[in-house]
């Protein structure tokens, strides 16, 4: 089960996700040697992914597409602090919402991908 705040950026607590995937990436590498072998070397393992899709007020989708702009967000998941960016940033208005009064501007899908760096 999700905690109150699924995510928290730049200290504003993100409602949680409606869907979420967490994996981690290896940052290598790769050069070639004088026999024309493969020479790997990894930078870093465990770099961290997150995926996320919400349903949000206009305000919400606003506020995440700010955070898609910027070069880094500080990021507490699961009680630690981690420095992301936050990219491949999509929003689309949920089908059949429509501005209901005069503050909101109906339900959007939002999705972006949180990389650490």
């Amino acid at each position: 089960m999700l905690g109150a705040h699924f995510l928290t950026i730049d200290g504003v607590g993100i409602p949680n996700p409606v869907s979420f995937s967490e994996s981690y990436e290896s940052v290598e590498n790769v050069n070639q040697s004088e026999a024309g072998t493969d020479v790997v070397s990894v930078v870093r393992l465990g770099k961290l992914v997150l995926d996320c899709t919400w349903n949000a007020s206009s305000f919400l989708k606003h506020k995440l597409e700010r955070y898609s702009t910027i070069n880094s967000v500080t990021v507490i998941y699961n009680g630690i602090t981690r420095h992301m960016r936050m990219r491949d940033y999509s929003a689309s208005l949920k089908e059949g919402s429509a501005r209901s009064v005069e503050t909101s501007n109906g339900l959007w899908s939002v999705s972006a991908t949180l990389t650490e760096i």
